[in-house]
């Protein structure tokens, strides 16, 4: 018996991002179901921003001792590029030319071969509803540091 990988057809990120109400998902419910469902009455918490720009200060918390990570290997082979708005373009055109077991190898030579380098990135939201996130965001983080038993870092 010969076991293979599944593919599922391509769903443009605007389909995809309907089945979501993003106005319904708050970081400090999702603080408050991990409370609760942990049993823990202090939970320790931080921005995305605070842990990639001080890594060695987040690690040092939790270990209580300095941790010095090692640069990544950011070659092509390891790391996939970031998807250009040109490249989702032509995935999504080939989505419907090719079958779904051949459209991985496509994304993949188009991640690993960007068309071209200075590309802008693959930003499937318009600048209205990017700034509406990054304010619903920042607001979260506001009350995230007013919760009961949250011990903010940074």
């Amino acid at each position: 018996m010969k076991l293979g990988r599944i593919f599922y057809p391509f769903v443009k990120f605007q389909d995809y991002i309907r089945s979501f109400d993003l106005k319904s998902y708050r970081w400090p419910q999702l603080v408050e179901d991990i409370m609760e469902v942990s049993g823990s009455a202090d939970i320790y918490c931080n921005s995305f921003n605070y842990l990639i720009n001080n890594e060695h200060t987040y690690f040092k918390h939790w270990f209580d001792r300095p941790i010095r990570l090692e640069k990544s290997d950011l070659s092509p082979n390891i790391r996939r590029a970031k998807l250009s708005a040109e490249a989702y373009t032509l995935i999504e055109r080939f989505s419907h030319i090719y079958s779904t077991n051949q459209t991985p190898s496509f994304v993949r030579f188009l991640t690993q071969h960007s068309i071209e380098k200075n590309a802008p990135a693959f930003n499937p939201f318009a600048k209205q509803a990017l700034a509406a996130l990054n304010d619903k965001y920042k607001s979260d983080i506001k009350i995230i540091k007013t919760l009961s038993g949250v011990k903010w870092l940074g």
